[in-house]
């Protein structure tokens, strides 16, 4: 898995395409940050299910979440997203699988406090 973090004028405002993603990042207050979860099945058989959980960056609240690509066969959702910054965002990839070589990645999107 692999993370990155941009900045963006608004959750609903950042286009699926739209470039500009890397390991760490500044922000001021009111801005708006969108992390991109990316992960890939390096291994020789499919994984049945795979959790994704992380946590809210401090000083920060939760704007929005979802599945941005999700392997062939494979279902995503949303199972909880936060309601303050100490809770976890919570993605359940599972369905058909992941198989090997294949990727997928989550986004998620915070305001600065």
């Amino acid at each position: 898995m692999t993370k990155q973090v941009r900045v963006v004028s608004s959750c609903a405002a950042a286009p699926a395409g739209m470039t500009g993603f890397s390991t760490s990042n500044q922000a001021n207050t009111g801005d708006w940050l969108e992390y991109h979860i990316a992960y890939i099945n390096n291994g020789i058989k499919t994984i049945s299910e795979l959790n994704i959980r992380d946590a809210l960056p401090a000083q920060t609240g939760y704007g929005s979440a979802h599945c941005q690509d999700v392997p062939t066969g494979a279902s995503c959702q949303l199972v909880s997203s936060p309601t303050a910054s100490s809770d976890a965002i919570h993605f359940l990839i599972q369905g058909g699988g992941i198989a090997p070589a294949a990727t997928g990645s989550v986004r998620f999107c915070v305001q600065v406090l």
